[in-house]
């Protein structure tokens, strides 16, 4: 299901890097979330409909160096259908509110990419 989101050419219109093809940045992706897991660098949460049980996309907190800075992030992705519904800002949101009631950090990043 993920796999849709790559597919997308609007998807990674901004990244920086080479995209590849759909299926190996997928897997590259997935590959990446583990690593993070193993390392305790934090990961990506699964955003499921309720009625439905869709994915809808992923969102989480990531620790992140920026500038030589350890920071945390929030990082989220949804896939294509589901744009421009509030989704992300929700999902984002949900993991500030986590982030401060559980006094991870005192503040927290969002990287854009353009």
């Amino acid at each position: 299901m993920w796999l849709e989101f790559y597919k997308h050419p609007n998807s990674h219109l901004h990244w920086k890097g080479d995209f590849e093809d759909p299926i190996t940045e997928c897997n590259k992706w997935y590959k990446n979330q583990q690593r993070r897991y193993e390392n305790d660098l934090g990961g990506m949460n699964a955003l499921v409909e309720k009625k439905t049980g869709l994915l809808l996309g992923h969102c989480g907190l990531l620790i992140q160096k920026v500038d030589n800075l350890t920071e945390l992030e929030i990082g989220y992705s949804i896939l294509p259908q589901y744009w421009n519904r509030g989704l992300a800002s929700e999902a984002a949101q949900k993991c500030r509110d986590f982030a401060f009631e559980n006094n991870f950090s005192d503040h927290l990043i969002s990287i854009i990419s353009f």
